[in-house]
């Protein structure tokens, strides 16, 4: 990986994000009081459902693709790494909440929950991993603790 790979992942990233909002979700994010409203939150639980392929391929190349290359150098037990593959693992419980929440009271909390990591996780993403991913590059891959 060098730092146009990392731009590449970050713009793809961001698209994700970006796609994500565009396609309903975020009329039901921004209103905030979507949640109280049984059409807003069927309507973001059908989203997330469509979307749930994609995400799950974006969840499944940062595992196989990021944290081999960037694990030696960040660390996968503690730190951001660790971090965020938590998260993935989180973000899955979510979903599989969502799809077991029970119709007579409705999945708006299971949805709210998966809403929050998501975005929580992009977050981290964008303004931890990826900048403590550039700096590692811009080091030329030399671990921080063998730098002299």
């Amino acid at each position: 990986m060098n730092q146009e790979d990392l731009l590449a992942w970050t713009a793809y990233h961001e698209g994700a994000w970006q796609r994500l909002l565009a396609s309903g979700a975020g009329d039901c994010l921004e209103e905030k009081i979507g949640w109280r409203t049984v059409e807003s939150v069927l309507r973001l639980t059908t989203v997330l459902q469509s979307l749930w392929p994609e995400l799950e391929e974006h969840l499944r190349q940062e595992e196989t693709g990021l944290v081999p290359i960037l694990g030696p150098f960040l660390g996968e037990e503690v730190g951001p790494l660790a971090s965020m593959l938590r998260e993935h693992q989180q973000i899955r419980q979510a979903r599989s909440s969502l799809l077991s929440a029970s119709p007579e009271t409705g999945p708006a909390s299971e949805l709210q929950d998966l809403v929050f990591l998501l975005e929580d996780h992009w977050r981290k993403e964008k303004y931890v991993l990826f900048p403590l991913a550039a700096e590692v590059l811009d080091r030329g891959m030399t671990p921080p603790w063998g730098r002299t």
